[in-house]
């Protein structure tokens, strides 16, 4: 059992002391003041540790503010020393500054990124997006979809079967409308020889329409054909001012259909006479619509 001093009444504290009769007097026996002895008992009381030793105040301990080093509380909650180490650790000082610096707009920065994101993307990477994004890399020419120069000389055979211009072919998406041109040279094997130019494409198109002129004599008269269907020349012209290299040009429109495909730029002769293409006439196509 805890130790207590002995404590007077509640009434001695306010100087009254007990009769033979059992009532409290002002003063004590003689009229003296026992206040002073009170006072004392009650601080005698109050200093002695022994008075609550297994109560209230164990064995003396410490407790040392979010201490995590070994201790105990002998005779109270626990029965043998003790830690905290991993139950209770304190915040620690980064997590602190770091939690006191980030502010809502850094918040709302990093809500607004992508999912997957990664570093900076690189110039060729960036390129290669817009390609994908707009189906091809028409525009790093300008905004041209094609822009193809003729490679080599290419001769027809003695006769007017049309052939392919290697090279000078581009790529067609459906429900669109591409305007074309090309700028070259012929030369025919003889002056009354003339050529025709036409477009192969390899699906149905709702429409063609071109037309291509050269010199005939040298007068300063033209001759020139046109085609409005796939893989035909409805006009070719009538000949040329001799055999020699002459300027030839020519333009078109091509309105796809339902289906993508391919336009092929072929080149014929009027007669059962080579005619050649001579190699740097260019093809030059733009999508428009």
């Amino acid at each position: 059992m805890p130790k207590h001093a002995t404590l007077p009444p509640p009434e001695a504290a306010t100087g009254k002391v007990l009769t033979d009769d059992g009532t409290w007097v002002t003063g004590g026996p003689g009229g003296e003041d026992p206040t002073a002895e009170i006072n004392a008992a009650v601080e005698a009381h109050d200093t002695d540790p022994s008075c609550h030793s297994g109560v209230f105040s164990p064995v003396g301990h410490t407790h040392a503010a979010y201490s995590l080093t070994s201790h105990d509380h002998t005779g109270v909650y626990a029965t043998a020393a003790h830690n905290h180490d991993a139950s209770y650790q304190p915040i620690a000082t980064v997590l602190t500054n770091t939690t006191a610096s980030f502010t809502t707009a850094q918040e709302t920065k990093l809500s607004g990124i992508e999912t997957a994101a990664t570093a900076d993307m690189t110039g060729a990477e960036i390129v290669s997006a817009i390609n994908t994004n707009l189906g091809s890399s028409a525009w790093q020419g300008g905004g041209y979809t094609l822009v193809a120069t003729l490679a080599s000389n290419a001769a027809t055979g003695a006769n007017t079967t049309p052939i392919s211009l290697t090279g000078l072919v581009w790529t067609f998406v459906a429900n669109s409308v591409y305007f074309f041109r090309w700028i070259g040279k012929v030369q025919p094997t003889a002056a009354t020889t003339g050529c025709g130019f036409q477009l192969d494409v390899s699906a149905a198109v709702t429409e063609i329409a071109m037309h291509f002129d050269h010199q005939l004599a040298n007068t300063g008269t033209t001759s020139g054909g046109h085609s409005i269907a796939d893989d035909a020349a409805v006009g070719v012209s009538s000949g040329m001012p001799g055999t020699s290299t002459y300027p030839v040009i020519g333009h078109g429109m091509l309105r796809t259909g339902a289906n993508g495909g391919t336009a092929q730029l072929r080149f014929r002769s009027e007669t059962t006479a080579v005619t050649t293409a001579i190699a740097g006439m260019t093809l030059v196509v733009e999508k428009v619509a």
